[in-house]
């Protein structure tokens, strides 16, 4: 971009622009941010699935104030360096060479992609990029920034500060004390005994088990998954089926299948499928769908392989 328009190493850097009139939008603008992120997640729960947001997004940090730290970069430096970034650079880069509303576009684009993350969450790609479309059409609107980063700000204050919450609890719990702890030992001796919290009755200290298993040891857990799978304890063959999910485990779907075929207790054989179904293993689900006895089970099985066929992403591929 730069080579085409050589003359644009620099953007227009009203930070206040407009005077009064952008700050009196503040506040109504970030509303309507927030009501249309809750919007799009809900939507592509339902388009795309259910989404487990414990582990996964509970951040890799052990200390209060490493969540002091996460949340004043949420709160402040994100948004101060991500406005300068697309709102202010990319975007002005990009209305030297195209037209403003392709610019827009484009930047929208670049941001979204931004926040891929590994675990390519649809609510959080479309949300960003409906967001980066609402921050673009505002720079065109009102130029000045400073606003625009204090939008910025409370938007992810708004996501932000309910999981800081949770984490700064989590650091607080005993029993995830206890976990950290076992982060010095031998992988042999620090994975059993967190994988007996994955059972956990605590959805917090379960979470914060199968973020440790999924971020620490997601090569190491794998013996110790298998023998939990095996287990007679139900909450401790649930957890490993969890973390199986989280770590994506794939190779232990023959595993799942067996149990929501054969395990002795009905809610275990409905959490096997809720596994299968994440994993969008068509055929398990299909197989247990025609021949299990148990009608309940049967069901349920048909119900999962039904959603996972009505989804968007398989509509449509058949012919």
């Amino acid at each position: 971009m730069m080579r085409q328009s050589p003359e644009t190493a620099s953007f227009d850097g009203r930070w206040l622009g407009g005077g009064v009139r952008p700050w009196l939008f503040v506040f109504p603008f970030t509303a309507i941010l927030i009501a249309m992120n809750v919007i799009i997640h809900q939507l592509a729960t339902i388009l795309f699935g259910w989404y487990f947001p414990g582990a996964r997004d509970l951040p890799a940090m052990f200390t209060p104030a490493d969540v002091t730290i996460q949340t004043f970069l949420a709160l402040f430096i994100v948004p101060i360096a991500e406005e300068v970034l697309f709102r202010g650079f990319t975007l002005g880069l990009l209305q030297k060479i195209v037209s403003s509303r392709i610019a827009v576009l484009l930047q929208a684009i670049l941001f979204a992609a931004a926040h891929l993350g590994p675990e390519l969450r649809p609510s959080r790609v479309i949300g960003s990029f409906a967001m980066a479309l609402a921050f673009g059409a505002w720079r065109l609107s009102f130029r000045g920034l400073l606003p625009l980063m204090v939008v910025h700000g409370l938007v992810n204050a708004f996501a932000w500060l309910p999981l800081a919450t949770i984490e700064r609890d989590a650091v607080t719990r005993p029993e995830c004390r206890k976990m950290e702890a076992l982060l010095h030992e031998p992988a042999s001796k620090a994975v059993p005994a967190i994988l007996v919290h994955v059972g956990s009755e605590d959805e917090l200290v379960q979470a914060y088990a199968i973020n440790l298993l999924v971020k620490r040891y997601l090569i190491d857990a794998k013996p110790f998954v298998r023998d939990a799978l095996e287990s007679s304890d139900p909450a401790l063959v649930d957890g490993a089926m969890y973390v199986c999910q989280e770590a994506g485990y794939t190779d232990f779907i023959p595993e799942i299948r067996d149990l929501a075929s054969s395990h002795a207790l009905f809610k275990l054989r409905g959490l096997a499928l809720f596994r299968l179904q994440a994993f969008k293993d068509i055929e398990g689900l299909r197989g247990i769908a025609a021949s299990h006895p148990d009608p309940q089970t049967s069901s349920l099985a048909k119900r999962l392989l039904e959603s996972i066929d009505n989804r968007p992403d398989r509509r449509g591929s058949g012919k």
